[in-house]
């Protein structure tokens, strides 16, 4: 990225402050967009950079060309304003944003991996823990198994040896169910250790102990059957009925597949494993919640609001899945779909309680949807801290936690299980080990729905921790996915610098995950007009600590909103404090700390002191009447600044 871009937006914001051509209401109405993450960079092309800009009505289209050979830009709004309109304000702010973060990075080449290159690197990594972990391993009296390992953790696994030379065998471990290498660590030790008491012996002359029906982690675990020996004529016949030369069933067949499971209980002989009767279960739900969509289509008419037709195709795509990601563009409603899926599933499926986990800022939004939707309450769940654990013994349907609090602390969810739990906001998950994946995995729910305002090629490593928790066999093994999608450093191995290749995943995606633009559905969407009225009904028939005050919540939100962005920034909190309540908020002769003094190359002398005023009175005007709703109360001339090497104070004199 050219460094005189960044220069030259930087200047022009500048001089635009000052300018003419722009009123100064809609300069602040510009910065407050951009301040409240409302300006969002929905494509580039080249010099060319296209916005869409959430003004309170209505979305804006905005665009920006840079013009490299006179080095001048030019601007295009579809708001059709006369002059210099705030939509412009908020996407040069953006662009000066995106274009100093880009020159902030230092860019690095990135290196694909071959399959058989990233097969060799893996295999490396768990021959490796094979050897410095610790094992115990039990060997059964055959010696083909089931032996039995155990980790340093007291966790357990059974091990059953197919052949001694290729080293290939079955283990119950989670990684070998999905690593699609026929091994892991618990084998690759296992393995090593037999062969050490067997160096110099003869191996015992035993029959394999079992005809072995599993998922081949070699065939894209398809469910096969393993018996090096002669197999007695009827269970031989029964499993030429079902499996192919290949000794192998198709998905396809998954359905047919339950009445060999029916047959084999017969034959003590047969042992199928676990998960080869949970693939077949997985299909059997999938199959049956198709023929219930069939049968008992949804009855919209019965809604206590009308919904535009993509968000009742969303709510059909929660209500006959088991688990799903629904990941519309914002603004669609995906807290409404998903309460009234929520609701489905209770009359279709007898659910008892559906559990929302959410940030703290958006559970009076979550409230609000609730009462409005289906006119219900919800219970606010708190944690026990004697116990340590989460618990509810209320019938309330709706149950909404905020993770806020104690995404970093050990509660548990040992005393309630729901039916259904919905994960809002879930681009907060930053890896595997985040705090909440980790909540979610201990939680004992029957169904899932994550809800995330993400698309899917943003991150990709993101996007497979959220796969993983719907279903854990799409994108799996991780090894795979990488070298498909992931670019490395050249010199730390573990380090991601980019991704290619994205748009693959859609098609794959689709059976779990249900995204729509707003392009794509803006002929649905609601008069704006109208449904700024609708909003401002009161709940009439909520009780007095359900009612929720619209007008306070958005600005709660946006308030949210902001101090994220500033933290992010500058590792800030926010200028003015929080507040369930839209308090009145006096800065007469209190300090506040606005901002590091931001690392850039000295191009120009320090600031004036006039222009500093003029950039502080326009920063605090924006963000008062953002979370106040109400107009700037002092002038220019009642800020006090101060400056030091490190900061920048500003100081509202006393009146």
């Amino acid at each position: 990225m050219k460094n005189y871009q960044t220069e030259f937006l930087s200047q022009y914001i500048s001089n635009l402050r000052i300018s003419k051509s722009i009123s100064r209401l809609a300069y602040q109405a510009g910065n407050a967009l951009y301040l409240n993450n409302q300006c969002v960079l929905q494509s580039r092309e080249g010099e060319h950079f296209a916005f869409t800009v959430e003004d309170d009505y209505q979305d804006f289209k905005t665009d920006i060309f840079f013009d490299d050979d006179n080095k001048k830009i030019e601007m295009l709004c579809n708001c059709k304003a006369e002059g210099f309109c705030s939509h412009k304000v908020a996407a040069l702010m953006q662009l000066h944003e995106d274009l100093s973060q880009e020159l902030d990075q230092d860019p690095k080449a990135g290196m694909k991996y071959t399959r058989e290159g990233m097969i060799n690197r893996v295999m490396a990594e768990r021959e490796e823990k094979a050897k410095t972990e610790k094992f115990q391993l039990d060997f059964a009296d055959n010696i083909y198994g089931e032996h039995l390992i155990t980790n340093q953790r007291n966790k357990s696994y059974t091990l059953t040896f197919y052949d001694f030379e290729t080293e290939q065998g079955y283990c119950s471990c989670p990684d070998h169910h999905t690593n699609k290498l026929g091994t892991c660590k618990h084998l690759i030790f296992a393995f090593d250790l037999f062969k050490k008491q067997y160096v110099n012996k003869a191996l015992p002359v035993q029959d394999f102990p079992f005809l072995e029906v599993f998922l081949h982690p070699l065939n894209e675990y398809r469910i096969a059957w393993f018996y090096p020996g002669k197999l007695a004529p009827e269970i031989q016949e029964l499993v030429n009925r079902f499996f192919n030369k290949e000794k192998q069933i198709l998905d396809k067949q998954l359905i047919l597949f339950q009445d060999f499971i029916a047959e084999a209980q017969q034959y003590k002989f047969i042992n199928i494993r676990p998960e080869v009767i949970e693939k077949v279960r997985k299909e059997l739900d999938r199959q049956s919640l198709i023929e219930l969509k069939a049968k008992n289509p949804l009855d919209f008419d019965t809604l206590n609001i009308a919904i535009a037709p993509f968000q009742k195709e969303g709510v059909e795509f929660i209500v006959f899945n088991k688990s799903v990601i629904l990941a519309d563009d914002i603004s669609l409603g995906k807290p409404l779909q998903a309460v009234i899926a929520a609701q489905y599933k209770k009359e279709i499926f007898n659910f008892k309680s559906a559990l929302i986990i959410c940030p703290d800022s958006l559970i009076p939004q979550w409230q609000q949807e609730i009462q409005k939707a289906v006119k219900q309450k919800s219970e606010l769940l708190k944690a026990d801290t004697n116990t340590g654990s989460f618990d509810s013994s209320s019938d309330v349907y709706f149950k909404i936690l905020g993770f806020d609090d104690f995404s970093s602390q050990s509660f548990t969810f040992d005393h309630f299980a729901p039916d259904l739990l919905i994960v809002d906001e879930a681009q907060n998950i930053s890896s595997f080990d985040s705090d909440l994946v980790r909540i979610i995995r201990g939680i004992q729910y029957k169904q899932l729905l994550i809800i995330t305002d993400s698309k899917p090629e943003n991150n990709l490593m993101q996007l497979y921790t959220m796969i993983g928790l719907v279903d854990n066999t799409m994108l799996t093994p991780l090894w795979e996915f990488s070298y498909q999608h992931c670019l490395f450093d050249s010199k730390v191995l573990d380090e991601i610098v980019g991704y290619y290749n994205q748009e693959t995943l859609v098609k794959r995606l689709e059976p779990i995950m249900l995204r729509r633009e707003k392009e794509d559905v803006r002929d649905q969407l609601p008069d704006p007009n109208q449904l700024k009225e609708k909003e401002k009904l009161s709940v009439s028939q909520a009780s007095s600590t359900q009612q929720v005050d619209l007008d306070s919540v958005q600005k709660h939100l946006n308030a949210d909103k902001y101090r994220q962005k500033r933290k992010y920034q500058s590792g800030q909190t926010s200028l003015f404090p929080l507040s369930d309540k839209n308090k009145k908020i006096s800065l007469s002769g209190e300090e506040h700390k606005v901002f590091e003094r931001p690392k850039i190359k000295k191009t120009v002398s320090e600031p004036t002191v006039e222009r500093l005023l003029a950039e502080a009175h326009s920063f605090l005007s924006s963000l008062y009447t953002l979370q106040t709703g109400e107009d700037f109360p002092w002038k220019t001339e009642d800020i006090d600044i101060k400056m030091n090497e490190k900061e920048i104070v500003l100081r509202i004199k006393r009146k």
